[in-house]
């Protein structure tokens, strides 16, 4: 037995095998964050208490830019830090 991953174009876009009972369900896609925490990545799976999918968010090691980003955060922030502190003499 298969499971499939159908999008909304009713193609199949994944599949697997699978001992589990299946069932027929059309549920809506969650939506990923539009700005994804650096680091995150968002994976769907079914829940099946609440029989609808949901994202969960799983860990990873920060890419190249995501590193620069922070970097370039971090140093903002000092700035801004800086300034707040000579503003307040």
């Amino acid at each position: 037995m298969y499971a499939f991953l159908i999008d909304d174009n009713k193609q199949i876009i994944g599949y697997q095998p699978t001992t589990v009972e299946l069932i027929k369900a059309e549920v809506e896609r969650p939506i990923p964050p539009h700005h994804p925490k650096p680091g995150i990545d968002y994976v769907e799976y079914w829940d099946d208490v609440e029989k609808k999918i949901v994202l969960r968010e799983v860990a990873r090691p920060l890419t190249e830019s995501e590193k620069t980003a922070q970097s370039i955060n971090d140093i903002n922030q000092l700035l801004a830090d800086l300034i707040a502190g000579g503003e307040q003499r």
